[in-house]
């Protein structure tokens, strides 16, 4: 059965959801295919690209994350006096 959604825009919110850090890895299938406005429009080779792309983005984000530095508060704590903040968009997102 062929697919009806288009590809690389769903790989790309694919990717958005899991490197953006804003939802649980294993919850990025149900979120794309909740975004189809009806839940008959995505067809069951959609569903089964979906998860599949999805499971592969969250091993590679896994992957990723064994070479990630541990939290910077480890550089000084609370005692070193520092304050500061991060602020991103979801536009900023790989």
């Amino acid at each position: 059965m062929a697919l009806t959604l288009n590809p690389d825009d769903t790989g790309r919110r694919i990717d958005q959801l899991a490197w953006g850090g804003f939802v649980c890895l294993e919850d990025i299938a149900g979120i794309i295919e909740d975004e189809y406005l009806d839940s008959s429009t995505p067809t069951e080779a959609d569903r089964t690209w979906i998860r599949t792309n999805a499971d592969q983005v969250a091993a590679s984000k896994r992957a990723a994350e064994t070479s990630w530095p541990g939290p910077t508060f480890d550089a000084g704590g609370i005692g070193a006096g520092l304050s500061a903040f991060c602020f991103y968009h979801a536009q900023d997102v790989r």
